[in-house]
């Protein structure tokens, strides 16, 4: 039998699952950002399910807590676009 790691976050009354450690950190991440203050649970959600693409999407190796904080910082304006369009302004600073 394959041993599986999972982790559990209970934030508040909600709780999150996560097969992947990052994406407790992003969440984590959204959490010091006040993405959830400002956009809800659902909105935190969608945050750090979109970081999480965004990392994986990457060819480099990406700084992820520094990505989270870019993508927090301009949520509003990043968060329709593609992946690989949201990288490209991450690391050329286009914002």
């Amino acid at each position: 039998m394959e041993k599986e790691l999972n982790f559990i976050i209970t934030y508040g009354k909600d709780t999150f699952f996560f097969k992947q450690g990052s994406k407790a950190f992003i969440l984590h991440t959204g959490i010091e950002n006040e993405i959830d203050q400002k956009y809800g649970i659902q909105g935190l959600r969608e945050y750090t399910s979109f970081v999480h693409d965004c990392y994986l999407a990457d060819d480099n190796h990406t700084p992820l807590g520094s990505l989270a904080d870019f993508i927090a910082t301009h949520w509003e304006t990043l968060k329709n676009k593609e992946r690989n369009d949201v990288l490209e302004e991450f690391y050329t600073q286009e914002i």
